[in-house]
């Protein structure tokens, strides 16, 4: 599976979760990528499994609900679950991915250059969703989007409210 991203109206970036990815981190950067991913992963799967068990006890979740999860301590343990992970780390996993898309980009400090921008919170979503498809059963992770998608319809309203004010 592949996604795009557009970074600005010139540049996008395409990820894939081919399990070649993991392959080409390894290659490239000498570790594997369990040790660095094991945070993120857990991190966002403890975040979505208490959203998720939220909408499983009300079909319509306020963004005052969603709120209080992320004040949480459930937000904390995933805080402190994700202090060790470093930007540069971020990057790594997006070029592998990249490379994983397009085998023939460039080694990562030549590609990075490309970008004027790096904004994560355009690419970090895609590639941790990304992430999830090619890491998780086939049937967890139809789960998590049917939960997600759940969560976002409920709170599309409320986003497009906050974005008008």
């Amino acid at each position: 599976m592949t996604k795009t991203i557009d970074i600005n109206n010139e540049l996008s970036l395409t990820l894939s979760n081919k399990t070649a990815w993991a392959l080409f981190y390894r290659d490239q950067f000498g570790i594997d990528i369990v040790p660095t991913l094991m945070p993120i992963i857990s991190a966002t799967f403890t975040l979505i499994s208490d959203i998720a068990k939220m909408a499983e006890r009300s079909n319509d979740i306020e963004f005052n609900d969603v709120a209080e999860i992320l004040n949480s301590e459930s937000m904390g343990d995933a805080l402190i679950r994700l202090s060790g992970i470093e930007f540069i780390d971020l990057l790594n996993i997006t070029w592998a991915m990249a490379k994983a898309a397009d085998p023939d980009i460039e080694e990562p400090r030549k590609w990075i250059l490309q970008f004027d921008e790096f904004p994560l919170d355009l690419i970090a979503p895609a590639m941790i969703e990304l992430i999830f498809k090619g890491l998780v059963s086939t049937k967890k992770a139809m789960w998590l989007q049917e939960k997600l998608n759940s969560i976002k319809a409920s709170l599309q309203p409320k986003l497009a409210n906050l974005n008008k004010k």
